[in-house]
């Protein structure tokens, strides 16, 4: 009889445990929810969402263009890092945006599957020299001599010299 009373008190404590050991399941399972949150609150706070960005026009190969093009394109990169995280994404995005005789040209290097779809800077060097202002310095050189402050403001004037000398260096 002795073991009785043994047994019982055995098989409540045995309840008890099990009624804490639930509790502290249900404790940790609502302390990983909570670490969960906090991560997601930490990842959108590191990693604001990214800007929607217009796409530009498209680019045909006027000289006049190019630049802007370019930077935009290199602008729209930045702003979306997660769209176009590789150079082959950034090339790509780079050649959607060719009509005419540039995308003739991007045409034969994918038809040629050149190793520059693969290397952002490499392909951007070749485009530059395709399509680009090769002249540039020139150029420059030319628009600065003609350049004049005419009815603008002195502050006009100094920016449009300051941004057309940076294609003397």
């Amino acid at each position: 009889m002795d073991e009785q009373p043994d047994l019982n008190s055995i098989l409540l404590v045995l309840q008890q445990i099990q009624q804490e050991n639930q509790l502290l399941r249900q404790e940790n399972m609502d302390f990983c929810n909570k670490l969960n949150q906090l991560q997601l609150q930490e990842e959108t706070l590191n990693h604001p969402k990214e800007l929607k960005v217009s796409l530009l026009d498209k680019f045909d190969r006027t000289r006049s263009k190019f630049r802007g093009f370019l930077n935009q394109i290199r602008l729209i990169i930045r702003l979306q890092p997660s769209r176009y995280p590789n150079d082959r994404t950034q090339v790509g995005l780079l050649g959607s945006l060719l009509v005419g005789p540039a995308l003739a040209w991007f045409a034969l290097l994918l038809e040629k599957e050149s190793p520059l779809l693969n290397d952002f800077n490499g392909f951007v060097r070749e485009f530059e020299a395709t399509f680009g202002d090769s002249e540039k310095v020139r150029t420059a050189a030319n628009r600065i001599r003609k350049l004049t402050q005419g009815s603008n403001s002195a502050s006009s004037y100094a920016s449009e010299f300051w941004q057309i000398s940076n294609d003397m260096d």
